[in-house]
């Protein structure tokens, strides 16, 4: 009985070992493959990626190039340095100023076809003009129409400095 289970034992580790090296040998011949695709597949991912962010900084480079724009033709703008020059609360005659300036930014966004929503605060008074609305507080405006986290109307401004 010991000489037929030692038979079986021998019979079985002799096909156990030859299915092992036939397992490692396939396994062995496929790394090389898997490691092509690896590289084939990492090189695509790099290509595609660089390609999306070349994409967006180019995209970002026009979006800084039409703010740019934005803000030299507004620091020409008369009714702009008006507004600018004006301290504390607006006079009745300055308010024809802002509805001025509301349609410059206007048909600014128009011909740059660049913000949804963009603004001129004024660091010395309370007046705050958007391409669509006008207003000579900024506390009538911030919180309804615009709002940052946690910032109350003077953080806000003090913020945009």
């Amino acid at each position: 009985m010991m000489k037929k289970w030692n038979n079986e034992y021998k019979l079985f580790s002799k096909y156990l070992y030859k299915y092992l090296i036939l397992l490692i040998i396939i396994i062995i011949s496929c790394i090389p493959m898997i490691a092509s695709t690896y590289r084939l597949t990492s090189d695509n991912v790099n290509e595609v990626t660089t390609e999306k962010m070349e994409a967006g900084m180019q995209e970002l480079e026009s979006y800084l190039s039409k703010m740019y724009s934005m803000v030299t033709i507004l620091n020409k703008d008369v009714y702009m340095n008006y507004l600018k020059n004006t301290d504390d609360t607006l006079p009745s005659d300055h308010f024809v100023y802002m509805t001025y300036l509301k349609k410059q930014m206007f048909n600014m966004n128009l011909m740059l076809d660049f913000a949804a929503l963009d603004f001129v605060i004024y660091k010395d008074n309370p007046v705050i003009v958007t391409s669509n609305q006008v207003s000579d507080n900024i506390n009538n405006y911030y919180g309804k129409f615009l709002k940052a986290d946690d910032y109350n109307t003077k953080d806000f401004v003090d913020l945009l400095e």
